[in-house]
């Protein structure tokens, strides 16, 4: 009776070691179970044709143990274990060739195979390099489509950035930018799908990406013709109305360069015209081909009134004073005296400057002329003298005459002037 009562005792007690045995056999125990059990979800799963679970069951098995074996008897497992093997066929079945061939390699290398697996390994490796050569010569065809597309769509963009089509590249209907935004999404659809056709081997997808490229590369050519010649039409319409604007602005320029050399200083109204014909001579020198048409008109329009007014405002000088000046300031000296010693003058303004132009031409003598002595100069002093003395003298501007005679002509009008 007391030897049986103590056998629960020494039952009962176990030493430590004993225990981590046990346990670790207990977890090798499990974890072996772990890769046949996911070997044989795998294999299953494949028997129905779940190719993306059997992908992932075989990976854990591999994970557990990479190595294959001959037929495993656990269980109800009496398969060889080859799942790099299986892996590889599941790949193959989802269009994932490149990483099929990956894994046949180690399958190959490992051994252990079937001769049935054997020869299907054979069998689909070389499916795999088919589809490989066939998808390479598909999307090899489908990128040319695409780059002539995307050739298209580039310069289609470079006649939309062009300035005289600003204004027009979403007007009728259809309008250039309608038709543009399909086939930019189309191109971008074929390059997407091009994508995908390389990373899953799928010659079918790049096929059709070469389709699609295809159809915007069309829509963009015939897009690129019909833009091109708006463009060309509104550059040579634009081009045109800027070459009148600038004629316009030549001749308004010279109206006030004239009048303000020759009638200096200028009376009030005359300096207001002036001025407003300077402001819209600013705005046409800053119009360009990306001006609209109407703007080009509008400002050539308000160029030509004030052009009018301040010829209207303005009496043309006489004929004989116009000729005497140009030929002063083409520095033809003597033929500026020439065409005075001969004409006759009755308004005072144009005595004035007749009698200015006179004293200048005979200074510019002097000037070119120093050797012939004082004479010129003397008579040019004289001549000033007289000028000072009209009734409406003109004070000669800088920007007409040179300093050496704006400053005689001032020493001469500070003289004393005679009583009466």
């Amino acid at each position: 009776m007391a030897l049986t009562a103590r056998r629960p005792l020494v039952c009962c007690r176990r030493s430590p070691l004993l225990v981590t045995l046990l346990v670790g056999g207990l977890v090798a125990a499990t974890a072996h179970a772990d890769y046949k059990e996911a070997y044989k979800k795998a294999l299953d799963a494949i028997a129905q044709k779940r190719w993306t679970e059997a992908s992932s069951q075989l990976r854990l098995a591999i994970a557990e143990r990479p190595e294959a074996a001959g037929v495993l008897g656990a269980g109800t497992l009496f398969r060889r274990y080859t799942p790099h093997y299986w892996l590889g066929v599941a790949l193959a079945e989802q269009g994932q060739c490149k990483s099929a061939l990956d894994v046949f390699d180690v399958a190959a290398k490992q051994g252990k195979l079937s001769k049935e697996e054997e020869r299907d390994l054979a069998v689909r490796r070389q499916a795999c390099q088919a589809r490989m050569g066939q998808t390479s010569d598909a999307v090899t065809q489908a990128q040319r489509e695409v780059e002539a597309a995307a050739a298209a769509a580039f310069q289609v963009a470079g006649v939309e950035g062009s300035p005289v089509m600003r204004g027009v590249w979403r007007e009728g209907s259809p309008s250039f930018a309608a038709r543009q935004q399909p086939a930019t999404a189309q191109l971008a659809s074929a390059r997407a799908l091009l994508g995908r056709s390389q990373t899953d081997l799928d010659p079918d997808k790049a096929a059709e990406a070469g389709r699609l490229a295809q159809q915007a590369r069309r829509e963009l050519e015939s897009l690129l013709t019909d833009a091109t010649a708006r463009r060309d039409a509104l550059a040579g319409q634009a081009q045109r109305g800027l070459a009148d604007l600038h004629k316009t602005a030549d001749e308004a320029r010279k109206s006030v360069s004239f009048v303000t050399r020759s009638l200096a200083p200028l009376p009030e109204a005359i300096a207001k015209r002036c001025e407003k014909l300077e402001e819209l001579l600013t705005g046409a020198a800053a119009a360009d081909l990306g001006t609209p048409a109407p703007e080009l008109q509008r400002i050539q329009d308000a160029l030509r009134v004030a052009l009018r007014d301040l010829r209207a405002a303005v009496k043309p000088p006489p004929d004989d004073l116009q000729r005497a000046a140009a030929a002063y300031l083409s520095g033809d000296y003597a033929a500026t005296l020439s065409v005075l010693a001969t004409a006759q003058f009755s308004e005072p303004r144009a005595m004035a400057h007749a009698c200015l132009l006179k004293a200048a031409a005979l200074h510019g003598l002097h000037a070119i002329q120093p050797a012939l002595g004082e004479q010129n100069e003397q008579q040019a002093r004289e001549e000033l003298r007289r000028c000072v003395g009209l009734p409406s003298p003109v004070r000669p501007v800088a920007d007409a005459f040179p300093p050496s005679f704006v400053a005689l002509y001032d020493e001469v009008a500070a003289e004393p002037r005679p009583q009466g």
